[in-house]
């Protein structure tokens, strides 16, 4: 992704830094965990990444605190980092993650080029007709405005006729899109909504004044407010939480099976309460499930 060029977010980078090493050194014990490899979780794997110990996953490292390149030597950390390397330790396997933009990820799982892709993605029914979740947490949806702008509120008709940006490939445009559709309906103006490569374009168009509002996960408020040189004010306006995972391909169910299996035990013995806690994201904690969009639809 593009990197972070304007003067508001080069001091994002800088908090971030920070915020990395202090979250870094904040569980000792956690980063020098060898938990031996189960040779059960092991026997689950196809036998292609039995042989070759290594699982290849696609991110888009842009998005703290998610994923981000923060570290102390430019390193990828993150909550999900942290989630898929202890994950490889259960396996007895290697995690190499390497970063392309996001509208990339889905098209990288199907032509085989990653096993996993991982970034806080969100599962829906239609992305289920395409890639195969583990779903390890949920998403909220919060709309980032400037405090300036004193029309938004958390009425969401108070957003028709703005402008607003969205991450290309994103369900935020979906959202946009639904609430713009309420407002037609209304008798109101629609939203301009504008779409972007990446998360730092989209924040930059709402610092710079060129939107009115965007959308982004609850779990990086803190992120967005630190890295922006205005203030700026966070909305819920309603927007239904979401069910963020893991995917790889429909038919790779060993490799499925086997990452669930290895989210059930970090689950189970307290390792994943403590990755979640270490980046203040427990508001996203949930018990791993399966293509979990469409199970929510069967049981309703």
């Amino acid at each position: 992704m593009n990197a972070r060029s304007a003067p508001w977010l080069r001091a994002g980078q800088i908090f971030c830094m920070t915020v990395s090493m202090l979250a870094a050194s904040a569980l000792p014990g956690m980063a020098q965990d060898t938990s031996p490899a189960s040779s059960d979780l092991h026997a689950l794997l196809p036998d292609s990444i039995k042989q070759s110990k290594v699982i290849m996953l696609a991110t888009d490292a842009h998005h703290p605190p998610c994923e981000y390149f923060g570290g102390p030597h430019g390193e990828m950390i993150g909550f999900e980092p942290d989630l898929w390397n202890e994950i490889g330790k259960r396996l007895g396997v290697t995690i190499k993650p390497v970063s392309i933009d996001f509208d990339g990820l889905i098209p990288s799982i199907q032509s085989q080029r990653f096993d996993i892709a991982m970034q806080c993605i969100s599962d829906s029914a239609e992305r289920e007709k395409q890639v195969l979740f583990v779903d390890y947490g949920y998403a909220s949806t919060l709309i980032f405005a400037l405090e300036s702008n004193q029309t938004i509120s958390r009425d969401p008709l108070s957003l028709c006729g703005m402008k607003a940006a969205t991450q290309i490939g994103t369900d935020f445009s979906a959202s946009v899109a639904d609430i713009s559709q309420r407002c037609v309906a209304q008798g109101r103006s629609p939203i301009a909504a504008s779409q972007f490569n990446s998360t730092a374009a989209v924040l930059l168009a709402l610092g710079s004044g060129r939107v009115d509002f965007v959308l982004d996960d609850g779990g990086a408020v803190e992120e967005i407010r630190q890295a922006s040189r205005r203030p700026i004010k966070v909305l819920d306006v309603g927007i239904p939480n979401l069910m963020i995972g893991a995917i790889m391909k429909p038919d790779n169910t060993k490799l499925a099976q086997s990452w669930l299996a290895a989210l059930q035990q970090i689950q189970q013995d307290g390792t994943y309460d403590q990755i979640m806690k270490k980046w203040h994201t427990e508001m996203l904690s949930m018990p791993p499930v399966m293509n979990g969009a469409t199970k929510n639809q069967k049981s309703q």
